[in-house]
């Protein structure tokens, strides 16, 4: 087992650590723990390589020959998700009221709800997403703001109408 293991013990996460250093760290059974290829923060007891290394379960025997390995895309760490952009695309969207930033605010809420539910991959496609569209807001707001200033409110301004 090359696992590399973090666990939540006294309120802090401690890892990434071997096999061998966690069997020291007093994790109990209700130890929240996570490796690559758990989907979120699981109990000891209940995730099973940590739970083989702790002794709270059996290996599985051996005996039966392993299907061949499917190759899987990589799994992204809890610790390297990229940051939602929920306030940049709300204040986005106050200042420069463009449609692409309310898209920025929708792939952002979207990319939130998928970490919570523990997917991470689809979570961090959806909050790239969301930087794209804010990449888009950002420029296309300055310049209809441009354009409304020197086109309409400063005319109006030097005519005397505002």
């Amino acid at each position: 087992m090359d696992l590399k293991f973090y666990a939540h013990i006294n309120d802090e996460k401690v890892g990434p650590v071997d096999a061998a250093t966690l069997k020291t760290l007093g994790v109990t059974r209700e130890t929240l723990v996570w490796y690559k290829g758990l989907a979120e923060w699981t109990p000891a007891a209940e995730a099973y390589e940590a739970a083989v290394v702790l002794g709270f379960a059996e290996p599985k025997p051996e005996a039966e020959e392993k299907p061949a390995a499917v190759e899987t895309a990589e799994v992204i760490e809890p610790d390297n998700l990229p940051r939602t952009q929920i306030a940049l695309s709300v204040i986005v969207t106050l200042l420069m009221g463009t449609p692409f930033s309310i898209m920025a605010i929708v792939f952002n809420c979207i990319a939130k709800a998928r970490y919570q539910n523990g997917e991470y991959e689809t979570g961090a496609h959806s909050c790239l997403v969301a930087r794209k569209w804010l990449s888009v807001a950002i420029p296309v707001g300055v310049m209809v703001n441009l354009f409304a200033y020197f086109f309409y409110i400063k005319p109006m301004l030097e005519s005397g109408l505002l």
